[in-house]
């Protein structure tokens, strides 16, 4: 009842929230963008920040993991109790996926080589997962009580009933800590494939450079 009166309000807020994150996810691969010009050396800042021997898939992933994962503590505060649509999925990891490929298309350019698409695409993939995780945790500690009444997670309040235990907080976090392994492979997995095919595009795109005047 008390979502259906104020349903007005939070379809405002999520459209701006839905352009909030657009921006912010814009703004990423806008910085990514600058970074690796930079790291190609064709901005004078190459010469102070050293791209060329500092570059790190792991620090872009721990990067990427820290923004998209702030973004979502944003759209949160904003509006805890939105339902994670198939639309909003995609809408907000979709960008992230596409940075894992954007890096191990880099790398395989560079190299000339897919397997180093691929395993920047792993270990870009495992440095987002662990910032992003890392801001989650956050996200359901501070955001609990809020979280605890949306849709999605009436199945994780059955079994918090069931368990017998006193403490919601302790059991979300055992629950969280206990899917992080499945998680790991899953985020891992998706880097594998968008390493594969970033790589596969570096590799065609190294045997067919762009000829310039």
């Amino acid at each position: 009842m008390r979502r259906c009166v104020q349903l007005p309000v939070t379809d405002a807020r999520f459209l701006a929230n839905v352009r909030r994150l657009a921006c912010a996810q814009q703004y990423i691969l806008a910085v990514y963008y600058l970074v690796t010009q930079m790291h190609r050396g064709l901005a004078p800042e190459d010469a102070i920040l050293n791209w060329r021997s500092s570059y790190s898939p792991l620090l872009l992933g721990v990067i990427v993991g820290l923004a998209f994962g702030s973004v979502n503590l944003l759209v949160t505060s904003l509006n805890p109790l939105a339902d994670d649509t198939p639309g909003a999925l995609l809408l907000f990891y979709g960008p992230m996926f596409f940075v894992w490929a954007a890096a191990s298309f880099r790398a395989a350019q560079r190299s000339g080589q897919v397997l180093s698409g691929v395993r920047t695409g792993a270990i870009v993939a495992f440095g987002t997962f662990v910032a992003y995780d890392l801001l989650i945790f956050l996200r359901i500690n501070l955001f609990l009580d809020q979280l605890s009444g949306r849709a999605d997670w009436q199945y994780m309040m059955t079994r918090f009933r069931a368990s017998g235990l006193d403490s919601l907080r302790l059991f979300v976090n055992v629950d969280y800590v206990k899917g992080i392994p499945l998680k790991l492979a899953v985020s891992c997995a998706i880097g594998l494939m968008m390493g594969a095919a970033g790589g596969i595009l570096g590799r065609l795109r190294n045997r067919h450079p762009i000829a310039t005047a």
